[in-house]
């Protein structure tokens, strides 16, 4: 099962999600703080294939203004559905979910793409199983 986890968006791949020190607070207060450092909590073993994927690019699908990404991270699998705005110029994070199987951020990811119509969600399907498979 997914766990949610509010956090603004950032550059180049996702921010570990655990952050004992400052707990869940709004994207507001969050960008006034200072950083903290964050701690790990414990975890399940990671396979070695997962392990071994970290560094690699995020799957990304795109639909119109939506992206979703899907990565390979230390605690699981995250999942983030993203919106361009384009009066900004920029991409808003709307959703953010760690998932410990990659089966299960897949469905969650292609449940996202069944927004973009039955053509879209086989495109993002077919996308999907090329990233999966070049890993």
């Amino acid at each position: 099962m997914g766990h949610d986890t509010p956090f603004p968006g950032g550059s180049g791949g996702f921010p570990d999600p655990v952050d004992d020190a400052q707990g869940a607070v709004g994207p507001g207060e969050r960008a006034r703080r200072r950083p903290r450092r964050k701690t790990i909590a414990a975890h399940p073993p990671v396979s070695p294939s997962v392990v071994a994927s970290f560094g690699r690019a995020p799957f990304a699908w795109q639909h119109g203004s939506r992206l979703l990404l899907l990565e390979a991270r230390p605690l699981g699998w995250i999942m983030a559905e993203l919106w361009f705005d384009p009066s900004r110029c920029h991409y808003v994070e709307l959703r953010r979910t760690r998932y410990r199987w990659a089966r299960e951020a897949a469905g969650a990811l292609l449940s996202r793409a069944l927004a973009a119509g039955d053509s879209g969600a086989e495109r993002a399907a077919r996308d999907l199983d090329a990233w999966l498979i070049r890993r």
